[in-house]
């Protein structure tokens, strides 16, 4: 397992976007945030805050902020996620 962080929104929405959209409905919400901050200008990209937590190749965990929001977790809502979790 490990923890990946991002500085790029096109290259953190390539690799999570089809994570996110398994379950649209659920993750509507990071979705239209990821979605609107492509239209937006640097001041707000120098904040943002995106990261992702995988296993095996595989996305199990994704957060994101663009403060002063608060922090956005998304993912599997499992035993298994949570025992993978557990440092």
């Amino acid at each position: 397992m490990e923890i990946i962080g991002h500085n790029n929104l096109h290259s953190y929405l390539e690799v999570v976007e089809d994570f996110l959209l398994e379950k649209e409905v659920v993750n509507n919400m990071p979705i239209g945030v990821l979605y609107s901050l492509m239209d937006t200008e640097d001041d707000i990209m120098k904040d943002l805050f995106l990261s992702r937590v995988v296993d095996n190749n595989k996305n199990i965990l994704l957060a994101i902020m663009t403060p002063p929001q608060n922090l956005i977790i998304v993912g599997e809502d499992n035993d298994k996620t949570t025992e993978k979790l557990r440092f």
